[in-house]
C-alpha cells in the first residue's frame, strides 16, 4: 500500500525585479504549489521583507491563503533571517516531511555564505531539507551557484530559471518531487509472481520484510 506523507512546508520568495510580474509569476506559482495540499499538509510563505506572508498552518482554506498572498508586497533582502524564520516554524511541527523551497536571484549573500551553509546544512541534520529556484534575473553566473549551494546544501534539487514564464512549472515540478512522495505504509515481503518460479530454490518465505 502507498500513501503520501503529512508534509510541511516553507515558501522563501523573492520579487522577480520586474513588480508587475510579481503576482503573476511569484504568488501566482506560491498559489499553484498550495492548491496541491491537503488538510494534513501545513505551509508557510515568507516575503523577504518583513516575515511571514502566511504563518505556518494547516492547508483548510485555500481561497483565505491565495487572498493572503495576493496582497502580499515582496521584499529584496538578504535571506538569511528569513531561513531562520523557515527552519524554526518548521521544527514545531511534527510533519515527517520537512521542506524549504527558495526562489530567488541569489544576489543577497553578501559574503555571508559560511553562516548560509551552516544553517542550511545544520536543518538536513535536523530532517529539514532545502530545494532552490534560480531566477536568473541578471545573467549572473555566480548568483545561481549561490542559489545551487542552497540546494546542495540542503539535499535538494536546484532550477535554473531562465526567464520568469519558466517560475511556476519549475515551482509545481519541485512540489510534485518533494511534498508528494509516496511511502510504503505496511511491510510487503519478497515473491516470485511467476508459473514457472524464477528464482528456483531462493527460500522467499524466509526473506525479511521490506522495508
Amino acid at each position: 500500500r502507498k500513501g503520501t506523507p503529512r508534509v510541511a512546508g516553507v515558501l522563501l520568495l523573492e520579487p522577480t525585479e520586474v513588480g508587475a510580474l510579481d503576482q503573476i509569476v511569484t504568488t501566482g506559482a506560491a498559489e499553484a504549489v498550495i492548491a496541491g495540499l491537503g488538510p494534513d499538509d501545513q505551509v508557510a510563505v515568507t516575503d523577504n521583507q518583513q516575515g511571514f506572508i502566511i504563518p505556518m498552518q494547516h492547508v483548510t482554506d485555500h481561497k483565505a491563503i491565495d487572498a493572503q498572498l495576493e496582497k502580499a508586497t515582496l521584499g529584496d533582502g538578504p535571506y538569511l533571517k528569513y531561513f531562520k524564520l523557515a527552519g524554526d516554524a518548521l521544527a514545531k511541527t511534527d510533519a515527517p516531511l520537512k521542506h524549504i523551497v527558495v526562489l530567488g536571484d541569489g544576489d543577497e549573500l553578501h559574503n555571508d555564505q559560511a553562516a548560509y551553509q551552516d544553517l542550511i546544512q545544520g536543518y538536513r541534520v535536523q530532517g529539514i531539507t532545502t530545494s532552490a529556484v534560480g531566477l536568473n534575473t541578471h545573467s549572473d553566473a555566480g548568483f545561481m551557484a549561490n542559489m545551487q549551494d542552497f540546494a546542495r546544501w540542503g539535499g535538494g534539487r536546484f532550477y535554473d530559471a531562465d526567464s520568469t514564464e519558466q517560475v511556476p512549472q519549475l515551482f509545481l515540478t519541485e512540489t510534485q518531487v518533494a511534498l508528494r512522495a509516496c511511502y510504503a505504509q505496511s511491510p510487503s515481503f519478497p515473491r516470485d509472481p511467476s508459473p514457472r518460479h524464477l528464482l528456483p530454490g531462493v527460500p522467499l518465505a524466509a526473506c525479511p520484510p521490506l522495508a
